[in-house]
């Protein structure tokens, strides 16, 4: 018998909900499943881009540091170990094109 009457509103609360057995399986991310020692089963990849306009690089200084932070390694080391993330890409700048 399914039910679909219980509704959980983040991955964390989806991952507690099969570890308490309250679900069988449930749509969530990996380190969600790592921190609850769950079996985890890829469905998808997605791609997340940081999109900044161009005249906002010049005009707020904080932007250059924000992106020495992504790109820099504790950052990196942080990311690869929560896993399921494909970093090879990050830091990286590119201009947007536009038609």
């Amino acid at each position: 018998m399914f039910r679909y009457d219980r509704i959980v509103f983040s991955h964390f609360e989806v991952a507690r909900a099969i570890n308490g057995r309250q679900a069988d399986v449930g749509i969530g991310i990996r380190s969600a499943a790592q921190l609850f020692d769950l079996n985890f089963i890829p469905l998808q990849t997605a791609r997340y881009d940081l999109v900044v306009p161009k005249p906002y690089l010049a005009s707020h200084p904080t932007l250059p540091r924000l992106f020495e932070t992504i790109a820099s390694g504790p950052f990196r080391n942080e990311l690869e170990a929560l896993g399921g993330y494909d970093i090879s890409d990050m830091g990286k700048i590119h201009a947007l094109r536009t038609t």
